[in-house]
């Protein structure tokens, strides 16, 4: 060969280009195999705690957000007894359909007695609720009437909210509910202060707290505040 050792021809520079492609080539594929390899065995130790069907187990704490049937058990519901007593609406609701159509002022006004400790014992109930005059009648719950008007009424708060009289020495009720209809009553004010002095002696001596229509205990300034609407409302009914 004459010439300078690396004098190449175009041809011969050419197959020397490829030549080293091709290496390369081979050398790229070696290392991605290699490589899969080392990501297969980290693969294969997250994998000892496969199940049965050999798919990794999902951790406890994303198998439980799963929609498989087996997710995360639903925390357990807040006790009946501590969210207070069911409403027995069928009264309740029955005088506000008439209080609708009443015009300004708290056409319905309801307040609940809900028992401390122990549910209210069905025979010291009705002594009590006898002695202050109630009479027990229609839709099987108490009324107080002045001059033959019902000025309001006490139900059970537990549905169906009625009370057996004949029953009432095993009866016992974790609440009652105390209702008027303002544009029913005479002299509704009256009627309000017999209604809380009423829910008032009920909790003192029977051991319960008296509570507005959202179960919160009622402060003297609620208890103002309805009297306030009472009055409001009558004045409206009057100018009307």
């Amino acid at each position: 060969m004459t010439g300078k050792p690396m004098d190449l021809s175009l041809r011969e520079w050419l197959l020397l280009l490829g030549a080293l492609a091709m290496a390369l080539i081979l050398l790229h594929g070696y290392y991605r195999m290699r490589t899969g390899d080392a990501i297969r065995m980290k693969l294969d130790k997250r994998a000892v705690g496969k199940g049965g069907d050999g798919r990794e187990e999902e951790p406890e704490e994303l198998r439980e957000e799963l929609p498989t049937g087996k997710g995360r058990a639903a925390a357990p519901r807040e006790a009946e007894s501590t969210r207070g007593p069911r409403l027995a609406g069928n009264f309740v609701d029955s005088a506000a359909e008439g209080a609708a159509e009443e015009g300004a002022g708290p056409a319905l006004i309801v307040l609940y007695v809900l028992a401390k400790g122990e549910p209210f014992q069905g025979r010291a109930l009705a002594d009590l609720l006898e002695g202050r005059g109630l009479v027990f009648g229609e839709m099987s719950i108490f009324h107080q009437f002045r001059d033959g008007v019902r000025d309001f009424s006490l139900a059970n708060a537990v549905e169906p909210g009625t009370f057996d009289l004949a029953a009432m020495d095993s009866f016992a009720t974790p609440g009652l509910t105390l209702f008027m209809v303002t544009g029913e009553v005479r002299a509704p004010l009256g009627a309000f202060n017999d209604m809380l002095d009423l829910a008032n002696s009920i909790a003192s001596e029977l051991g319960g707290l008296v509570c507005d229509q959202e179960r919160q205990p009622l402060s003297p300034q609620a208890a103002a505040l309805c009297r306030a609407g009472i009055r409001e409302g009558r004045r409206a009914r009057l100018a009307g």
